[in-house]
């Protein structure tokens, strides 16, 4: 049996991946984006109530992640400044 996990990955990694490159995540990294986000999306599936539809529930997460993402490229990238 597939779990609600699953089935909402196979029929919107797609869309995840695209939003994470819209949203200026570059190719290799947008894949990052997709497995962090159905991570999230693993966690919290019994949270989705339905009030909306599960395509902007996954881009609020997705939005998330990417500021995430963003946020330790930044730190890593002052962190190897000061290590200089």
């Amino acid at each position: 049996p597939i779990t609600r996990t699953e089935a909402a990955f196979r029929e919107h990694h797609r869309f995840v991946w695209r939003c994470a490159r819209r949203m200026g995540v570059g190719p290799d990294r947008a894949e990052d984006v997709v497995q962090d986000v159905f991570v999230v999306v693993r966690q919290r599936i019994a949270e989705f109530e339905g009030r909306s539809s599960l395509r902007t529930w996954l881009f609020a997460i997705t939005f998330r992640v990417v500021q995430e993402h963003r946020r330790r490229e930044r730190r890593s990238r002052c962190f190897e400044r000061t290590a200089r």
